[in-house]
């Protein structure tokens, strides 16, 4: 075995070892800060009936009015997660530069997917990891605004009212290549329960005051395409099927 070899199974031994006594620890402690929060009736879950039970390949697809709705759509993972981490953990795509390369965030790795918004045709080595990550099994959250609601330039809304950025490419061809299990999901509040702040970018502290409301969609699958090739007008197509799907759970009582 040589030294390139022995390096690389280090590497990941080390990662395990990390994933196993700081980042497991912190999403036990996520989710049960979650469910006492949802004790208190500072967490409303809609429609639970509807959400996908220890499935594998399942995308969270949300809307994104906080910087908190990454903690909020994870613990809905918790049961499976406190029992196979490594088979249920949401993945996450934080920004590579601001969070996936800080030292800090090390430990969770293995529950992200860097995105890289700086270097030009960077998104399609993304998409592939993706689609591994996903025939594997895995677990997506995504966001596909690709930024919070409030620093969208363009909007689509409901019927009655509720608004959602346009949508960034990616997500009708991860849908297809995968035939994952799509979950829309709608956040309500948690831009009040943790409020943004245009001046800086770390928020107020939360005001558990404010309730957070979140209402799962029925689960939406598209007929699975395994070539790499998939016509535009196929992806945007699915991608607005989506998004007006969660349009329609933003104005469900």
């Amino acid at each position: 075995m040589n030294i390139e070899k022995i390096k690389k199974r280090m590497r990941k031994i080390l990662e395990l070892v990390m994933v196993l006594l700081i980042a497991y620890p912190y999403g036990v402690l996520t989710g049960i800060v979650f469910q006492i929060l949802r004790l208190f009736r500072v967490i409303k879950i809609v429609h639970w009936e509807r959400f996908p039970k220890w499935r594998k390949k399942v995308i969270l697809v949300s809307n994104h009015p906080s910087i908190a709705d990454p903690f909020l759509l994870a613990p809905l993972f918790f049961w499976q997660y406190l029992f196979r981490p490594f088979q249920y953990g949401p993945v996450n795509l934080p920004d590579q530069s601001i969070f996936y390369n800080q030292w800090y965030f090390r430990p969770f790795r293995y529950f992200m997917v860097p995105v890289d918004r700086k270097t030009k045709g960077a998104g399609s080595k993304v998409f592939f990891l993706i689609q591994k990550l996903l025939d594997c099994g895995r677990i997506l959250v995504m966001f596909p605004e690709g930024r919070r609601t409030h620093k969208a330039k363009d909007y689509f809304y409901s019927r009655n009212g509720h608004r959602i950025g346009m949508f960034t490419r990616g997500l009708g061809w991860i849908a297809i290549r995968t035939g994952a299990t799509i979950v829309p999901v709608w956040i309500e509040g948690s831009d009040k329960f943790l409020p943004n702040r245009q001046d800086r970018y770390l928020p107020d502290p939360p005001n558990f005051k404010e309730q957070v409301v979140i209402r799962i969609g029925d689960p939406m699958t598209f007929r699975r395409h395994k070539k790499a090739s998939v016509d535009r007008d196929r992806t945007e197509k699915v991608s607005q099927r989506i998004l007006h799907a969660l349009l329609e759970l933003a104005d469900e009582e």
